[in-house]
């Protein structure tokens, strides 16, 4: 189940505070040399975090071929399609699996040859499902451009 966005700056200020008050119990100097080293950690841990459960990719494919390489990945694997969002360059689409974790493919237009797939399955959401599902596009891409272009992946 995925973690619903409100939770997310509360999550990452639990973290802060933590971070804040544990520098508060040091004395004097050892304050100021351990903070350095406390505040990398933390970027650091606030940065894996905000990751946590998405991959993405840039691709050298139209978005109107990566949205149908995304609906036959969510057929091949079964996934329940729970709805689509458009919006200027982008398109969203939401599927669920079995055990109702939420998986969201978001195709953004980079250029006419260029998309970006992100997919994220939350932030409790495991990291190898949404990395599995992309692998799936990425598949469903190279089998469409060979299809069209035969001469092509042939070089490749």
């Amino acid at each position: 189940m995925t973690t619903p966005r409100f939770l997310r700056p509360a999550a990452t200020g639990l973290l802060l505070c933590t971070l804040a008050a544990t520098l508060l119990t040091l004395p004097g100097c050892d304050a100021a040399s351990a903070s350095g080293d406390a505040i990398g950690s933390a970027v650091d841990a606030i940065g894996a975090a905000f990751r946590a459960g998405k991959t993405d990719r840039f691709t050298n494919v139209t978005v109107d071929d990566s949205i149908a390489a995304t609906k036959a990945v969510g057929q091949e694997l079964e996934l329940h399609f729970v709805r689509v969002a458009i919006h200027p360059e982008q398109q969203k689409i939401i599927f669920r699996d079995d055990r109702d974790q939420e998986v969201a493919c978001t195709l953004i237009r980079r250029s006419g040859h260029i998309t970006e797939i992100r997919v994220d399955v939350g932030f409790f959401g495991p990291e190898g499902f949404a990395k599995l599902v992309l692998d799936r596009i990425l598949v469903h891409l190279s089998l469409s451009a060979s299809a069209t272009h035969p001469a092509l992946s042939a070089e490749i």
